[in-house]
């Protein structure tokens, strides 16, 4: 790939991956970007105007966004840590790597405005063949998100979530947590699975609302609710929002309706806001759920 070919395609130097003081990969931001739905290219320069392409991928909620997954999935994701390993000894071999992104294009299909970032990287894959790419595309055999996630035997989570529309986003989320983490996220999905399983209730991943608690709006969620007819997450037929995010300053939580808070639960156990309920301890929720949740 060339310069001429970046520019026509509008990317944009986005980040630079290079060794932090720990001798780690890490992704230093040099342009700031949105966070619709792009692609995103590692590339190591042959020359002034040609590069090697090392790896293409998506990001459904922008380039910094998914960069950040990446540096939490060096850790604690097996991907993660073989992409790490690449990197370092390219690094280490005094080559630099720079990041170039581009926000995909859209279009309407079945009358909804609709992200082409899928298409997008798997064209990219068979035009430019990234050296690295591991990338594994949508199947049509699938199961819910729960079932999808529990069929995992270990932390490294190969499951694609292809059953979701955007379900590679609570993939990446999972590749992005410390173990113990990733552990709370399956358990808190397992329990409001049981609990919120009533007639129509459906799980469907969100980009995010406005208006939500601190350190929340904006921010991807996998919600449990029921669906307009239109297909998308009745504003008022939802029962749970779990956010993907998790940091120190919004922590892995998960939203309650009132409707899916259990009848007689102490007051005690939740905060308030916004009139969402939210559980001072997540992990008592998710060991003893029957003094939260309601069964729908």
């Amino acid at each position: 790939m060339n310069i001429d070919e970046l520019n026509t395609f509008s990317f944009i130097h986005s980040h630079n991956i290079v060794l932090n003081s720990s001798g780690q990969p890490s992704f230093e931001r040099v342009a700031k970007l949105g966070e619709k739905a792009s692609i995103y290219l590692w590339l190591t320069p042959i020359d002034d105007k040609n590069f090697t392409v090392l790896y293409c991928g998506k990001a459904g909620y922008g380039v910094h966004r998914r960069m950040t997954q990446h540096a939490n999935g060096f850790k604690h994701s097996g991907t993660g840590q073989s992409n790490q390993d690449f990197l370092l000894q390219m690094l280490e071999s005094g080559k630099t790597i720079h990041v170039f992104a581009r926000e995909s294009a859209t279009d309407i299909i079945f009358g909804v405005r609709t992200s082409l970032y899928s298409v997008e990287e798997e064209a990219m894959c068979d035009a430019y063949s990234p050296l690295w790419n591991r990338a594994k595309f949508p199947s049509s055999k699938a199961s819910a998100v729960a079932k999808s996630i529990l069929l995992q035997s270990d932390s490294k989570f190969d499951a694609s979530f292809v059953d979701l529309a955007r379900g590679v986003e609570v993939r990446t989320y999972l590749e992005s947590l410390d173990p113990q983490q990733q552990s709370n996220f399956l358990g808190l999905v397992q329990v409001l699975s049981r609990h919120l399983t009533g007639d129509g209730v459906e799980q469907k991943v969100v980009r995010g609302y406005s208006n939500q608690p601190t350190g929340y709006s904006h921010t991807p969620m996998l919600v449990f609710c029921r669906r307009t007819k239109g297909g998308r997450a009745s504003p008022n037929g939802w029962y749970a929002r779990v956010p993907l995010v998790d940091s120190e300053k919004a922590p892995m939580t998960v939203f309650l309706n009132s409707q899916a808070v259990a009848a007689d639960a102490n007051p005690a156990l939740f905060t308030q806001r916004k009139g969402y309920f939210i559980p001072n301890d997540l992990i008592n929720c998710i060991k003893r759920p029957h003094l939260y949740l309601s069964k729908l």
